[in-house]
């Protein structure tokens, strides 16, 4: 049951923003522990009793096969409006809302900062610091606000404090991801929401050993 139904949602539903490029393995392996920690019991519509079950959703740019039947995946390009606007209705549609939000989609393209390419940068700071912003402003107005309570946690790096070389629009904005998590605990604070940011250290797969 959605905010302001007769039926007070029984879960905390987490939603965790994956890499459009970063293998889903991966992401559960770094994420599991959080994970744990966010498995509530959650309000069957259908019997309107409670019933075990995980409440997560994964949202990514492409579908994969590997993201078990248990967890509800959302396959949206948050650089966009329109993909936020989708996955907040769908969100309505199933009665679950959102009580954590884990902004952890990101994506690297190294290259020397003579070298580097508007386009580059361009979609660097779409994926990395916009949809970040655009999915916390939506999901806070439309699930957290209303409730009074809420988390959002949003992954920054190690490069929001130490710059690594040939990578000028990932530090950029992982910087200015680490700024907006104020803006947003100062904004959001009255209403009950939480906001914090998690900055891990390198972590080794595919796209980030390219860059």
């Amino acid at each position: 049951s959605l905010p302001g139904s007769s039926l007070e949602r029984a879960a905390r539903v987490a939603c965790l923003s994956a890499g459009a490029c970063n293998p889903v393995s991966d992401t559960r392996r770094h994420v599991s522990d959080a994970r744990r920690h966010v498995r509530r019991r959650l309000l069957c519509p259908a019997a309107r009793s409670p019933c075990v079950m995980p409440a997560e959703v994964l949202l990514t740019r492409r579908r994969s096969r590997s993201i078990p039947s248990t967890r509800r995946h959302i396959a949206a390009d948050l650089a966009q409006e329109t993909g936020i606007a989708s996955v907040v209705e769908l969100l309505k549609a199933i009665g679950w809302g959102c009580d954590v939000l884990v902004n952890n989609g990101g994506i690297t393209a190294g290259a020397h900062v003579l070298d580097y390419s508007p386009a580059a940068w361009d979609r660097t700071f779409s994926v990395n610091l916009r949809a970040p912003f655009l999915l916390s402003q939506a999901v806070a107005r439309t699930f957290m606000v209303p409730c009074k309570r809420g988390v959002i946690i949003n992954v920054t790096s190690l490069n929001a404090e130490l710059a690594f070389p040939h990578n000028p629009a990932y530090v950029a904005c992982k910087g200015g991801l680490k700024a907006l998590t104020h803006s947003l605990a100062l904004d959001l604070g009255i209403y009950g929401i939480r906001v914090n940011a998690i900055g891990p250290g390198y972590i080794r797969t595919a796209m980030t050993a390219k860059s």
